[in-house]
């Protein structure tokens, strides 16, 4: 359903969002990407899609307006969501997720959102699917050697005496 059509009380009840995408570095065209509730009282992309569909909806937009659009009561004019707005977000959420204005991008969000679901041990396999990854491409962005993923590798490297050198003639 197509979220400028519906209704506030509709809104109010919505769980999950898919956005189109209609152009992508990727090439493909009118792709979906879907969102849930995180249950993170400020980091919670479908409030923020409900709160930018309610603005939408105050100002009477045609039901074919991009939800990226916002209204400028100061200039009286229509524009564009921008990467100066995402830092502007990022520099008010900054105590909250650690992410501030100089470290933001598109390209930033992407990277960090996999990086965050590699360390809570999704599976690769999801990462790339949910990533739009079409190739093993993601591993060269992911930094493996992220201190949450190398700490615990040295003890199991050594424990129960099970670590061994192997001797330099054996590797030839």
């Amino acid at each position: 359903m197509n979220p400028l059509m519906c209704t506030e009380q509709q809104l109010n009840k919505t769980t999950f969002i898919a956005l189109e995408f209609t152009i992508q570095k990727n090439g493909v065209w009118g792709e979906l990407v879907g969102l849930g509730r995180s249950r993170h009282p400020t980091l919670w992309p479908v409030l923020a899609i409900i709160y930018c569909v309610k603005n939408l909806h105050l100002y009477n937009t045609p039901p074919t307006s991009p939800i990226y659009h916002y209204h400028n009561d100061s200039a009286w004019n229509w524009n564009n969501v921008n990467t100066t707005h995402l830092h502007w977000a990022t520099s008010a959420l900054a105590n909250q997720t650690g992410v501030t204005a100089d470290n933001s991008s598109i390209k930033s969000l992407q990277s960090s959102g996999d990086m965050a679901l590699f360390f809570a041990d999704v599976d690769l396999d999801k990462i790339c699917l949910l990533g739009h990854w079409h190739s093993d491409e993601m591993l060269h962005y992911l930094p493996v050697q992220a201190f949450p993923v190398v700490t615990p590798l040295a003890p199991l490297m050594v424990c129960h005496r099970c670590f061994r050198l192997i001797p330099k003639n054996r590797l030839g």
